[in-house]
């Protein structure tokens, strides 16, 4: 990253505010040096509705992750034989990337990681007690008590154990205390992880009680899970780690289980350029991953996606075109985008569309791509034609049209 001086809000492929930076802005802050991205991409992409992944498609997912840096990839063990089988082969494979099982409070599936020869598991309950003693005719002390037996043996096995009282933000806080107090002293468990699983909490509320966790288990990771129903996934994130949250839950598409997780393209850039923690990952890697992820789940993602939709480089306005034009020849392009195509490895790279909104600059762009001169009047007849073209299409102009536009003006 090519950062001018002593300016990390400036580089060669994003401009951001400064503001970010500024000491009245970070000085309540508790960042981290580095963020661990635990990906839920492999798990909860099967959560999501019409979703199945196969195991080569399992395994090619894992590969993609090993690729970027994710230094841990989530799956199931317990599904299904097709799914263990999947994770027994990425063990096999000896890559970077952790194996880690998502698994119940059941010591059966704990024994299902352990003989996949997983690295570690994600041991699930639910943390809120109304649903616990509804479900389980639980108390709290017996929901803890189950919780910490179970991680207990998975950590007498040598697994590695993140456990997640899942449904957190409805659980009484001195639960969530007791819970990870109990789990730290008791199970050695490796890190602690909350859960927004139906992504109401507001970020300051995520603040707060990461703040108040670190007060009780100040020597463990905390690591922050959350789902996006009210479209708070990412800021969430962002507020876990502003209060000190050492790792994040993330699939890549923010493919999930209803409206999806936090995206993993989303909270590393936010993370990286907008905060500058380094998350390990290959930002170069992760438009390409996401085009995977569209294929293999056969989900599409909207094209005005933030970080990976081709909108973010796609532009027809006028005023905007010669706006990106004139900063681009100044020599800062970024100071019309939100960061460079290259900084997410986008292939396309920047598009112009010709359009009811195009101007005499894109047009002119467009007839040199094409090889061909056109005068001063000419450009702005073949501007006036696409505009209205554009209008009765209500759509981009396709080449050949274009073409023909341009030879009824000029003969060209």
């Amino acid at each position: 990253m090519l950062m001018e001086s002593d300016k990390p809000w400036l580089t060669d492929r994003y401009w951001i505010p400064h503001y970010n930076w500024e000491e009245e802005v970070r000085k309540h802050l508790n960042l981290p040096k580095k963020v661990v991205i635990h990906d839920v991409t492999i798990r909860e992409a099967q959560q999501a509705p019409r979703v199945a992944l196969k195991k080569d498609e399992q395994i090619r997912i894992y590969e993609a992750l090993n690729e970027i840096g994710a230094p841990r990839a989530e799956v199931w063990v317990v599904t299904s034989e097709e799914d263990a089988s999947a994770a027994k082969e990425m063990v096999r494979m000896g890559l970077d990337t952790k194996v880690i099982a998502c698994t119940r409070w059941e010591k059966e599936d704990v024994d299902a990681a352990i003989d996949c020869d997983l690295d570690g598991i994600m041991l699930e309950c639910v943390g809120n007690p109304w649903s616990v003693n509804a479900m389980w005719g639980m108390n709290e002390e017996e929901m803890i008590r189950k919780l910490t037996d179970v991680a207990i043996y998975a950590k007498e096995h040598g697994l590695f154990v993140k456990p997640i009282p899942w449904d957190s933000f409805r659980a009484p806080l001195n639960l969530l205390k007791r819970f990870a107090k109990t789990l730290v002293e008791e199970a050695h468990v490796d890190v602690f992880g909350i859960s927004d699983t139906f992504g109401a909490a507001l970020p300051w509320a995520v603040m707060y009680v990461v703040r108040e966790l670190k007060k009780v288990i100040p020597n463990t990771p905390i690591e922050m899970h959350a789902h996006n129903d009210f479209g708070l996934a990412l800021t969430d994130m962002i507020a876990a780690v502003c209060a000190g949250a050492e790792g994040v839950d993330t699939s890549i598409n923010a493919m999930g289980e209803r409206a999806g997780n936090a995206a993993t393209e989303e909270v590393v850039i936010a993370l990286e350029i907008l905060l500058g923690v380094d998350t390990g990952i290959k930002l170069e890697k992760l438009w390409e991953v996401s085009q995977l992820m569209q294929e293999l789940t056969k989900v599409k993602m909207a094209p005005n996606k933030p970080i990976v939709g081709e909108y973010l480089f796609t532009y027809e306005s006028g005023m905007v075109v010669w706006m990106l034009e004139k900063v681009s020849e100044a020599g800062r392009p970024t100071a019309f985008m939100p960061f460079s195509p290259e900084l997410i490895g986008y292939k396309p790279g920047i598009q112009y569309v010709i359009g009811k909104l195009s101007g005499a600059t894109a047009v002119e762009i467009k007839l040199r791509e094409l090889g061909i001169e056109a005068s001063e009047e000419e450009i702005n007849k073949i501007t006036e034609l696409v505009k209205k073209e554009g209008s009765i299409r209500k759509w981009e102009i396709p080449e050949y049209m274009f073409r023909e536009i341009v030879r009824k003006v000029t003969g060209k």
